[in-house]
């Protein structure tokens, strides 16, 4: 009895130490298993994540470029054809006339082509003379108020001459 007790004994704990051992694996096991899911499932989170961002991005890529066509369309309305820059001379004489300024006005030799998104232009040198205000007038009317043409003027020289002024200004009128 004292050896049949022994082994059954010994076989008990025999079972007992192989499932405790048996449970101790499995559970090692499912620890490693739920750390590559827990992974798998964060970098899938952060992935739909990042791909609800570009979808949200492109939307509203897709509404800004209907508003960027109307405004290209928009920009594009107000710059001249080059052959309808033979009107701008027309239109600074009559701008003169109406401000009671002398004026002289000579287009730059050669146009200067348009680049990437920047529209071609041509350079000009104006001379205004007359009366201060009427002058500032006349060249605020050419760079604000210019019905047809988009013009910058780059630089001004202003000289006293009497009781009257003379400004030269160095621009330029863009065209498509």
């Amino acid at each position: 009895m004292n050896n049949s007790f022994r082994r059954e004994l010994l076989t008990s704990a025999a079972i007992l130490v192989g499932g405790v051992l048996a449970v101790s694996l499995g559970l090692y096991w499912l620890s490693n298993d739920l750390d590559d899911l827990t992974v798998k499932i964060v970098t899938g989170r952060a992935v739909i994540a990042k791909q609800t961002q570009i979808i949200g991005d492109l939307a509203e890529l897709k509404r800004d470029s209907i508003q960027a066509r109307v405004y290209a369309q928009a920009i594009s309305g107000l710059l001249v054809t080059k052959d309808q820059l033979i009107d701008f001379p027309h239109w600074l004489d009559e701008l003169a006339r109406s401000r009671h300024v002398d004026l002289s006005f000579s287009f730059d030799n050669t146009p200067v082509p348009a680049q990437g998104d920047l529209p071609a232009y041509n350079g000009f040198s104006i001379g205004v003379g007359g009366a201060l205000e009427n002058d500032i007038d006349f060249i605020r009317d050419i760079e604000s108020r210019a019905p047809r043409f988009l013009v910058n003027l780059t630089s001004f020289e202003v000289v006293r001459n009497g009781s009257d002024y003379r400004i030269t200004s160095h621009g330029q009128v863009y065209f498509k």
